[in-house]
């Protein structure tokens, strides 16, 4: 974050990693499961699915919303320089 330059699809995975959990706000569906990522596109192919590690598949969780509080790429970059 603060060395490198930050690719699109790295960009792409943080973005797609800022959610909330049920554990946080119950109002989450359980059901909801935002589609896997791959690290080099930052999208999923359809064969790629049944390879994803279950520990990067997001589950029971929605994606964050500004009042949620969490803070975004630019705010964690500064918070680290």
């Amino acid at each position: 974050m603060v060395g490198e330059s930050v690719t699109g699809s790295q960009l792409h995975a943080f973005n797609h990693s800022r959610v909330v959990h049920i554990s946080i706000d119950p109002t989450t569906e359980k059901t909801y499961q935002p589609k896997p990522i791959s690290e080099e596109e930052g999208e999923v192919k359809a064969d790629q699915t049944q390879d994803q590690d279950p520990d990067r598949i997001i589950t029971n969780s929605r994606p964050c919303v500004p009042s949620d509080g969490l803070l975004d790429f630019e705010e964690l970059k500064l918070l680290y320089q």
